[in-house]
């Protein structure tokens, strides 16, 4: 039998593996392309619909809404007036300390064991007056000695015999020499009764006519406090002013009282806050604006007594309220909100009021009742 030819036989294998690749491959193409339209049916079925995102939205609420701002205060007693010797001589005596309050007929100090003597009055006596001398002088005296509960006669320039008897009775309620008659160096005439400030002499001191014995204060503490020039655009006499001592936490009331209109240069730095917790610190070379806080009722404070002083710039007490985000402007710059509503919402024109921090006040416009768009959306 005659072999069979080597390449006949290679050939017929080739044309076996050519016939069982394509079936292969067309096995493999109908499987996958059945299964690429399984999952692509499976996911048509899965994957929801877009949808619009939710708008983000707030309640109006009702709510007090203050514009402040705090800066640092130191309280200060205004010196109101001097006391200046009225003799030579050294003092043995002294009835002035800081902080104290001097009555009328007060010994206010002694020289060589004289008193010299509190009497209200505008101005120093020049001369000792006794009766039968005539001048203003003459009519203070009757002034202050009717004031001290005192029979001096007809309030005139004329001092008389009612007048020395006034006198002589004055004298004893004080407590001094009834001579009924008045030694320029034995009174001290000053705005009496009034709070000493500091004081000048002590005792051992050669003091002479005209020279500072003391400095008489206000009564009560004001508040000084430094503004920046932002600051001072916005404070007003008048603006209510909540006042806390920095050491015992005291608080109490005021309101500003004086603004300067021309800044000065600060020496020391003033870190100051706005009502959004916002600060700022201004450095030694800043000009600041000096104001006045007058306190509504005393503080028992020493002069220099370090404070915070919260400025109230305006106060909306049980009002509507919205975000300051809900408001946005109309065509024509003017305020609106967008009030949401079941598929949208609708502009509403709206007048503001106060704002502090993240709200706003909405004084017309609103009921109170709806709920507003944040940003302008929808």
């Amino acid at each position: 039998m005659a072999e069979p030819d080597l390449d006949v036989l290679l050939g017929r294998e080739r044309k076996r593996s050519r016939r069982g690749l394509v079936v292969a491959v067309v096995v493999v193409v109908v499987i996958g392309g059945a299964a690429t339209g399984a999952w692509y049916a499976c996911a048509s079925r899965s994957e929801p619909a877009s949808a619009a995102p939710p708008l983000a939205t707030a309640r109006v609420e009702r709510q007090t809404l203050r514009d402040t701002f705090t800066v640092r205060g130191v309280a200060r007693y205004r010196d109101t007036a001097t006391v200046r010797a009225v003799g030579s001589g050294v003092v043995t005596e002294l009835g002035l300390t800081t902080g104290q309050v001097v009555q009328p007929g007060a010994v206010v100090y002694r020289v060589a064991g004289t008193p010299v003597v509190a009497m209200t009055g505008a101005f120093p006596f020049w001369r000792d007056v006794g009766r039968g001398a005539t001048g203003i002088d003459v009519k203070q005296l009757e002034s202050f000695l009717k004031a001290a509960g005192q029979n001096p006669g007809p309030v005139d320039e004329t001092f008389t015999a009612a007048t020395e008897r006034a006198v002589k009775n004055w004298q004893k309620a004080v407590g001094v020499k009834q001579t009924g008659a008045i030694k320029a160096d034995e009174v001290i005439t000053a705005p009496w009764p009034a709070r000493v400030g500091k004081v000048d002499v002590k005792v051992g001191d050669q003091v002479s006519p005209g020279g500072q014995v003391a400095a008489l204060t206000e009564p009560n503490a004001a508040v000084s406090i430094d503004l920046d020039p932002g600051q001072r655009l916005r404070a007003l006499k008048g603006q209510k002013v909540e006042i806390q001592v920095t050491s015992s936490r005291a608080k109490a009331t005021g309101t500003v009282a004086e603004i300067d209109a021309t800044p000065t240069t600060s020496n020391s730095q003033n870190n100051q806050s706005g009502g959004d917790g916002s600060s700022s610190n201004q450095g030694s070379s800043s000009p600041v604006y000096k104001a006045t806080v007058a306190l509504d009722a005393p503080l028992d404070v020493v002069d220099g007594t370090q404070l915070s002083a919260l400025v109230v710039l305006s106060e909306e007490a049980d009002v509507l309220t919205v975000p300051v985000g809900a408001v946005i402007q109309d065509g024509q710059g003017k305020p609106v909100v967008r009030v949401a509503e079941a598929g949208g919402s609708r502009q509403v024109p709206v007048e503001l009021g106060t704002q502090s921090g993240a709200y706003v006040a909405v004084r017309k416009g609103l009921t109170g009742d709806e709920t507003v768009v944040l940003g302008g959306a929808g």
